[in-house]
């Protein structure tokens, strides 16, 4: 994402791909709020997709704040966690397994 725009207190919008590493990022929609020259804040989000793996919603956040005290950075990306059906199904396979053995030794 570039600003490209005068220095002033405002919004920037960015919308298209960026490739890392051989993984692509297509954000939906980056924000860039610069409020002076000691307050940075940008957010964004998209799906993050490469080969082999199934595309994944994510939002990421990059705030930067300078004071007397020095300066203070922090950035964070969250994707949303969505269970595979696979480890689902092997959960509750074993699960069925058990009870099925628990009711034969009661049996006996």
């Amino acid at each position: 994402m570039n600003h490209a725009g005068p220095s002033y207190p405002g919004s920037q919008t960015s919308d298209g791909p960026l490739n890392v590493r051989g993984r692509r990022r297509r954000d939906r929609k980056a924000k860039c709020d610069d409020l002076g020259s000691t307050f940075l804040n940008l957010e964004g989000g998209g799906i993050l997709t490469g080969t082999g793996f199934d595309p994944t919603p994510y939002s990421w956040s990059f705030t930067a704040t300078r004071s007397t005290l020095g300066t203070l950075v922090s950035f964070t990306m969250d994707e949303a966690a969505v269970p595979e059906p696979t480890s689902m199904l092997l959960l509750g396979s074993g699960l069925l397994g058990l009870g099925l053995w628990g009711r034969k030794q009661m049996q006996a």
